[in-house]
């Protein structure tokens, strides 16, 4: 079926880009766990570590952490919509998680990502998995037309039955969904 490939495509090329940024996470954490280790080490040079040295490891450690906690949250929350029904979901939880899940796309032309939905919950019926499909299309026909360096703003809000997304950089694009 061709929409069965389009979407096995889709959940391929995100996890492709999320492992990679754990891959990032993780080695980021290896290499400074490595340099904790070498300052501890017995005789090594300069071994009084100060509270400031400790500190600045500890918050590279837990930034990188956070940062990972958030790509495997969105990650679960896309691979949760693969396969479900239609059924009622948040629309803008959806474009959080697909703007979290195309951020190293956009970073790679050094354009950033800003969010806009409001806070509150907007609630659609349709299928969440094809609606996380359109945003990242979207999002990826954005970046590519995007100037390098500029800043891309997304939004969601309720209409009628359906939601209009908007993504703008700095001209406007709309698609409703369903």
């Amino acid at each position: 079926m061709p929409g069965e490939n389009a979407g096995l495509k889709f959940l391929g090329e995100v996890a492709a880009s999320a492992s990679h940024d754990l891959n990032n996470v993780v080695s980021v954490i290896e290499q400074t766990a490595g340099l904790l280790e070498d300052l501890l080490l017995p005789g090594a040079e300069g071994t009084s570590v100060s509270k400031e040295q400790l500190e600045k490891i500890a918050e590279k450690l837990n930034r990188q952490a956070r940062r990972g906690a958030v790509i495997i949250k969105h990650l679960k929350d896309l691979a949760c919509d693969a396969g479900t029904p239609e059924r009622e979901f948040d629309a803008a939880a959806a474009l959080e998680t697909a703007a979290a899940l195309s951020r190293r796309l956009a970073e790679r032309r050094k354009i950033s990502l800003d969010v806009r939905s409001g806070g509150a919950p907007v609630i659609v019926r349709g299928s969440a998995f094809r609606f996380q499909q359109a945003l990242r299309s979207a999002i990826k026909e954005a970046v590519a037309g995007a100037p390098e360096g500029g800043a891309l703003t997304l939004s969601v809000e309720k209409r009628g039955d359906g939601v209009a997304v908007g993504v703008a950089c700095p001209e406007k694009i709309e698609f409703r969904f369903p």
